[in-house]
């Protein structure tokens, strides 16, 4: 190989067969600038994630990434009357959570009353939903068996010591970026 005095011997070289030649340092930066931007503007997209948490604690027991329009469903068994209950939630554009609706077997302390619910075929009572809201809190012993499911996923919400609590339901705007991050917080040990 012969190279010229001042020259670099890697300027121009052949790798099977294949001219390789330096690209120069404003297609290097441009190609870099590119990549940053398009980073930047994906990852700054907004997004909306379904996050539980135990209020006391404020430990995070699911995130999810959710759309507009999509329903999670949640069910439990009643403290009093040991039946399962089962609600249907939406979520709404602007992040709030909307009851589709309650079904449950008979009529118990916390909810809805007679005169707002309807008799099923199957014997259930379901009450139509309707309601929005920002936050839904629910207090839960051990016997409740709390549990969530989302799409193809479930989450059972009894917290692992076994005692009761409070569960508040959120629905969060976060970016792409930071969703990642509190995504891989998460996966190293972290709580949110």
């Amino acid at each position: 190989m012969n190279v010229r005095k001042g020259e670099s011997p890697f300027r121009s070289m052949k790798v099977w067969g294949l001219s390789l030649r330096p690209v120069d340092h404003q297609r290097r930066l441009l190609g870099l600038i590119l990549l940053l931007a398009a980073f930047l503007f994906c990852g700054l997209q907004s997004i909306l994630t379904l996050e539980v948490k135990e209020r006391k604690s404020g430990e995070i027991l699911f995130r999810e990434r959710v759309a507009p329009g999509e329903q999670f469903h949640f069910s439990y068994t009643h403290s009093v009357e040991k039946t399962p209950v089962e609600a249907t939630f939406a979520i709404e554009e602007d992040g709030g959570l909307r009851t589709v609706e309650t079904r449950f077997p008979s009529y118990g302390p916390g909810l809805p009353s007679s005169g707002e619910r309807a008799l099923s075929k199957g014997g259930w009572f379901v009450h139509p939903g309707g309601d929005c809201y920002e936050k839904l809190t629910f207090h839960f012993s051990s016997s409740n068996q709390p549990l969530l499911r989302l799409r193809d996923r479930e989450a059972h919400l009894s917290l692992k010591r076994g005692d009761g609590g409070s569960l508040e339901f959120s629905v969060k705007r976060d970016s792409l970026i930071v969703y990642g991050l509190k995504g891989l917080y998460r996966m190293a040990g972290g709580s949110s």
